[in-house]
């Protein structure tokens, strides 16, 4: 999915990127550490994914963006990230 926010915090600080047309993304030199992510997009609930552990600049989430107002209407994704 295009265009979708994504915002990685942790105590040291946060980072913000938003997904290309193929829905990829690269969160440039994240330390290992303990995130939350929030996926943000317009016309869609915003999703927050607390404790995602990154370990050698990679982790797995799986997320689900539901439609406004509309609870069976989403996008689910399996998401292996791999952070530069």
């Amino acid at each position: 999915m295009a265009d979708v926010v994504i915002v990685a915090k942790s105590i040291t600080g946060e980072q913000k990127v938003v997904t290309n047309e193929k829905g990829q993304f690269i969160i440039p030199s994240i330390p290992d550490g303990i995130y939350t992510l929030r996926f943000e997009k317009n016309n869609y609930k915003a999703v927050e994914k607390r404790n995602v552990v990154v370990k050698n600049n990679s982790a797995k989430v799986n997320v689900q963006l539901l439609v406004e107002g509309k609870e069976d209407d989403y996008r689910n994704w399996l998401l292996k990230i791999d952070f530069l």
